[in-house]
């Protein structure tokens, strides 16, 4: 069969996907739609995405330390279920408050699962092709903001002004949810897992 190196870059894909993807750059997707249903000035949704990078800062570095102690399997997969939590409190926020909580952990719970999964190619790539597989890794994030930037447009008109961000949010929570399980089935630390 293939080797399983291309398997572990496609989850790799998909963690980038809603690390980066979803839970940073989706946010400018929905923020327009979230600015008017509560009311938020450009310095409140500025702030918001403070929260964000500033939770990211925070964990980055120990993510990278606990996945080289439990391995970036179980970091990976935990983070993104961090990571739709924190999006599904995003689309139940009411307030400032509560909106700038869920964006500091959507950014812990994106560097918990951006950098050990970047991390990851070493063990499964040569040093001739880690270039072309992070290369390849980072497209997550590219793949997401094409994906919303043509799905979340679609959504936002369908639903009511009130309801289409949140509608945006619980997608994006769902999908990162998902990941975060199919991570934890299907990949491996290290090529010796494999047997």
């Amino acid at each position: 069969g293939p080797n399983y190196a291309w398997v572990v870059l496609a989850l790799v894909v998909l963690a980038v996907f809603c690390a980066l993807g979803l839970g940073r750059f989706g946010y400018a997707m929905v923020l327009p739609a979230m600015q008017r249903s509560l009311s938020l000035t450009n310095a409140e949704t500025g702030a918001l995405q403070s929260w964000n990078l500033l939770g990211y800062m925070l964990a980055a570095a120990g993510s990278g330390i606990l996945a080289s102690r439990i391995g970036p399997r179980a970091v990976i997969s935990c983070a993104l279920l961090l990571l739709g939590a924190a999006m599904a409190g995003t689309a139940m926020a009411a307030t400032l408050g509560q909106v700038a909580v869920a964006r500091f952990f959507t950014g812990v719970g994106g560097a918990g699962a951006n950098v050990p999964a970047m991390g990851l190619l070493g063990a499964w790539f040569a040093a001739r092709r880690r270039g072309t597989a992070a290369g390849v890794g980072v497209a997550g994030s590219s793949l997401a903001l094409a994906g919303t930037g043509l799905s979340v447009p679609a959504i936002l008109e369908g639903f009511a002004p009130d309801a289409g961000w949140r509608v945006c949010w619980w997608m994006f929570a769902g999908v990162a949810a998902v990941s975060g399980v199919a991570i934890a089935i299907l990949t491996r630390n290290r090529p010796a897992d494999m047997n």
